[in-house]
């Protein structure tokens, strides 16, 4: 495995360099509102990792492979797409609260837990949550693809806003949609949920009034 030198003259290239350009981008006014205080030190960090030490083995062992055979597998069920994830997400740094540095990291992390709570279906959750582990780990350290996530998330906070994107079914997901007469319940989120329950219908149901401040603040 190739190693590149993490640390010179007591320094840190790749995260001084990526602080750097943080700093020096227009439009941000607080860079510590982007990063979490990690508990690790920087040449731990998972991005400072991935992007000198294991840079070659990331590539060769779990990109390179997950983007050839998301190329040619195009035809192929995602169940069989999550299982060959979960083969390849095992070659993969897993992403923690201690060794990632921003905030949504820590936020999606939290998310993922959140999840699994109420997820109670053992052969899917096995899928998923390899794909839940990958995705967060390229966020932390990939900026080509945090950006674009961070843009989709944006987009989708609009689509809430302007009534596009509608709220979840009362009662979705269902216990047990797998099996209706089953006594398991795959989803144990704790009910009432969905419908005039969801958020997304609460925003929607004040929209206006959030749009009218909204405004006052662009003037």
């Amino acid at each position: 495995m190739e190693e590149v030198r993490v640390v010179k003259d007591g320094k840190y290239p790749i995260k001084d360099g990526l602080v750097a350009r943080l700093e020096a981008a227009t439009g941000i006014i607080d860079l510590e509102a982007l990063r979490s205080e990690p508990t690790l030190s920087p040449e731990h960090l998972l991005s400072h990792q991935m992007l000198t030490k294991y840079r070659t083995h990331v590539i060769k062992t779990f990109k390179d492979p997950l983007r050839k055979f998301l190329t040619f597998g195009k035809n192929l069920s995602v169940s069989k797409i999550l299982k060959v994830m979960a083969i390849v997400a095992k070659r993969f740094p897993a992403p923690t609260k201690r060794n990632t540095a921003f905030a949504n990291t820590h936020l999606f992390l939290d998310l993922v837990t959140k999840y699994m709570t109420y997820e109670n279906n053992p052969p899917r959750s096995s899928m998923l949550e390899p794909g839940f582990k990958i995705a967060i780990a390229e966020y932390e350290h990939d900026p080509y693809y945090r950006d674009r996530a961070d843009w989709g998330i944006e987009e989708i906070v609009k689509a809430v806003l302007d009534g596009r994107l509608r709220p979840r079914l009362l009662g979705h997901p269902i216990p047990n949609a797998d099996n209706p007469n089953s006594p398991l319940k795959h989803w144990n989120e704790p009910a009432p949920y969905g419908g005039k329950h969801s958020i997304v219908y609460k925003i929607q149901n004040h929209r206006k009034e959030i749009l009218a401040i909204l405004e006052k603040d662009d003037e």
